[in-house]
């Protein structure tokens, strides 16, 4: 299936990012990406070097998106979350507005929240309640996610 995508993660300040991506899979409400990664970085002590896969999972219908980062012999580094809102899915774009606080998730089980500390102290209550109800869905379901996605990635490399 692989066809151009173009990725668009829009910051709360307003920013936009773009990555080109290949589509993999798609569904209703549902999409999947292919990135390769270009130069080798750190995630929060996690080690990604440069031609990992990253696998890009979408959904118009959940406040997160996911991202599998394997490496090219199919070993799964680290499941890394966004949590995020207004994910719109097209035919070859794909936008959606990174609310800033990520869960990581190890291959081991292990779990970790990331950039709490970067939320903007004028965020409504009402929003940042929302994002950490979805951090928290995410420490809780994790590893059942992790797993799941490992399976669905296995059908694409």
């Amino acid at each position: 299936m692989d066809s151009h995508i173009l990725e668009i993660k829009e910051t709360l300040s307003g920013e936009c990012r773009q990555f080109h991506c290949a589509a993999v899979d798609r569904g209703d409400g549902w999409l999947v990406v292919r990135y390769m990664v270009p130069d080798a970085f750190v995630l929060d002590g996690v080690k990604i070097p440069k031609g990992t896969l990253s696998f890009g999972y979408f959904w118009e219908d959940r406040p997160y998106n996911a991202y599998l980062f394997v490496e090219p012999t199919g070993t799964t580094l680290a499941l890394y979350c966004n949590v995020s809102e207004s994910t719109c899915i097209r035919e070859d774009v794909i936008h959606w507005r990174d609310l800033v606080v990520d869960v990581l998730i190890l291959p081991d089980g292990r779990t970790r929240v990331l950039d709490v500390s970067e939320l903007p102290a004028s965020l409504p209550k009402a929003m940042v309640d929302s994002i950490f109800d979805t951090s928290n869905i995410l420490i809780t379901t994790g590893h059942n996610l992790l797993t799941e996605l490992k399976t669905k990635t296995a059908d694409y490399l």
